[in-house]
């Protein structure tokens, strides 16, 4: 079993770990859009995208090696200031965010970013999905998928991509 002191400090770094992560992640994407850190916090995204007509798309960011998680207000199995308590938790839908975004991003033994990869993952499509995380060798096709980002609030778009993928 992990000490206290060994969780505490496992937490801290994947903390350190997803901030620095969402940081990357927005830098790339301010390369190709007007996009914003958030910074309201209890605000259920992180990000803002502006598109056309004062049109936005609201990004969750999350930063895990294997694939995403659709729970928001847990980090590690504990409720974010609830303790242990679950019921603080919830599902990603529309309501939160229009998108969630996979930061997976690789550092070499040198310690030098390698490479980073973004998955985007609509809510209109969580909804529809019964799990509460996905693996991102099942969704190969959403990393770097700037279509399915711009696309991301168009449901007709994003249920039509998803079952091509079945075909």
């Amino acid at each position: 079993m992990i000490s206290e002191k060994e969780r505490s400090r496992i937490g801290k770094e994947a903390a350190n770990r997803g901030i620095a992560n969402e940081h990357i992640a927005l830098g790339i994407l301010m390369h190709r859009y007007n996009a914003s850190k958030v910074d309201l916090p209890s605000s259920k995204y992180d990000i803002l995208i502006e598109k056309k007509n004062n049109n936005f798309i609201r990004v969750q960011s999350k930063s895990d090696k294997n694939g995403i998680n659709f729970i928001g207000n847990m980090r590690g199995g504990k409720s974010i200031g609830g303790g242990s308590d679950k019921k603080y938790a919830y599902r990603y839908n529309r309501f939160h965010c229009d998108v969630i975004m996979g930061v997976k991003s690789v550092i070499g033994n040198s310690g030098v970013l390698e490479r980073v990869d973004l998955y985007f993952m609509p809510t209109i499509l969580i909804e529809s999905i019964k799990t509460n995380s996905i693996s991102y060798g099942k969704i190969k096709e959403f990393v770097n998928n700037w279509q399915i980002l711009e696309n991301s609030k168009d449901e007709e778009f994003i249920l039509k991509f998803y079952n091509s993928l079945k075909t």
